[in-house]
C-alpha cells in the first residue's frame, strides 16, 4: 500500500495501541494500559496487520514476537508520537522551562522604566525567556504583521481588525524644560510656548500631530529645532537652553528626575496609550506569559508617572 494510502486508513488510536504491543507484546497488558478489553485490542491489531499487510506480531512458543516490518515501525513511530503528543497538549506550558524570543516596541522612555522591572519578574519565573527591545518604528503595525514585533506599547487611537490591544490609560501632555526656563517662572498662555524653538521626537506619533494641529489653530509657526530620535536625547537637547517639548506627563515625569520643569499642557487633548499585539500570537503560551507581565507593569507605572514625578514605585 503507498504511503498516502496508508496515512487515509490509519487512525491515531490504532498507532498508539500498535507502539504499546511492540512495546509489551501482550495483548492483555495493551488492554490493561488502555482500558480496553482485550478482543477490541485483537480487532484494532488485525486491523493493523491489514494495513500494513503484515502479521507484525507473531507467536514463537508462548510469546509473540515482531517481525522485521514491525521492528522497523516500532523505531521509526515511537519519536513521531512522542513529537506529536508534545504538539497537542497544549496545557502543560511551564513558565521555568519555557523558551524564545519577545520583541518589544517601546520608546526608549517607556523602556527605561518597563523593561528592568519585567527582566527581574522574569528572572524569577521564566529564565530562560529573552526580551529584545525595538525603538517605536514608523511603521510599528506592518511589523506586527510580518512577525518582527510581538508586543507594542504606544498611543493609538483605534487597533484594527488584526490586532488585540490593553489600553493602559489615557496620557495627557506637559510641556518639559529647563527649570531656569522663562515658562517655568509663571503661568502662561498656549500661544506662549511656540515663541520657543521646539524639540520633537521622530517618527511622528499622534502626540505629535496634535501639536502641529493646535499650532495651526492658533496661526503660528511651529520652530522645531531638533528631531529626535529618543527621549533621552530631548532631555539633553533642552537643558540649559530656552528649547522646549511637549510630551506625555508621564514621559515628562520620568525624563524630569528633578533636572526639569514639568508644566501641565491642557491644550493638547489626552491620547490612549495601548500595550498591543497581532492576533497570531493572541494565544502563543510564552506571549501570554510575558504580555500578562507587561501590562501589570506598564499600568503600575503609567499610573504613577501620569501623577507623580517621583521615581520609585
Amino acid at each position: 500500500m503507498m504511503a498516502q494510502d496508508l496515512l487515509n486508513h490509519l487512525e491515531l488510536k490504532s498507532l498508539r495501541i500498535l507502539i504499546q504491543l511492540l512495546e509489551t507484546k501482550s495483548v492483555t497488558a495493551v488492554a490493561d494500559t488502555m482500558a480496553m478489553r482485550p478482543p477490541s485490542v485483537t480487532y484494532h491489531l488485525n486491523k493493523l496487520r491489514d494495513t500494513f499487510e503484515d502479521p507484525l506480531l507473531v507467536p514463537v512458543g508462548r510469546k509473540l514476537v515482531l517481525t522485521p516490518k514491525a521492528e522497523e515501525l516500532h523505531l521509526a513511530l515511537v519519536p513521531v508520537l512522542k513529537q506529536l503528543e508534545l504538539a497537542l497538549n497544549v496545557n502543560t506550558f511551564e513558565p521555568v522551562n519555557a523558551t524564545g524570543v519577545v520583541k518589544i516596541a517601546v520608546q526608549d522612555f517607556g523602556a527605561i522604566a518597563v523593561i528592568p522591572r519585567l527582566l527581574d519578574e522574569l528572572e524569577k519565573s521564566a529564565p530562560n525567556i529573552t526580551i529584545e527591545v525595538v525603538n517605536w518604528p514608523q511603521n510599528a503595525e506592518r511589523l506586527m504583521q510580518s512577525g518582527e514585533i510581538d508586543l507594542a506599547i504606544n498611543a493609538i487611537t483605534q487597533l484594527n481588525s488584526q490586532l488585540h490591544g490593553y489600553q493602559l490609560g489615557d496620557m495627557s501632555f506637559s510641556v518639559l524644560m529647563d527649570k531656569q526656563h522663562p515658562l517655568a517662572q509663571a503661568h502662561f498662555s498656549d500661544r506662549a510656548v511656540f515663541d520657543y524653538a521646539h524639540v520633537r521626537v521622530h517618527p511622528t506619533g499622534l502626540g505629535e500631530m496634535r501639536i502641529d494641529a493646535l499650532a495651526r489653530s492658533l496661526n503660528v509657526t511651529r520652530n522645531v529645532s531638533l528631531k529626535a530620535s529618543t527621549f533621552s536625547l530631548v532631555a539633553q537637547a533642552i537643558q540649559d537652553s530656552e528649547r522646549v517639548a511637549i510630551v506625555a506627563t508621564g514621559a515628562a515625569n520620568v525624563l524630569s528626575r528633578d533636572r526639569f520643569a514639568v508644566m501641565p499642557f491642557p491644550a493638547i487633548e489626552p491620547v490612549p496609550l495601548h500595550c498591543f499585539w497581532h492576533q497570531r500570537s493572541h494565544h502563543d503560551p510564552v506571549h501570554k506569559f510575558v504580555r500578562k507581565h507587561l501590562i501589570a507593569i506598564s499600568q503600575t507605572l503609567f499610573n504613577h508617572y501620569m501623577n507623580t514625578g517621583e521615581e520609585s514605585v
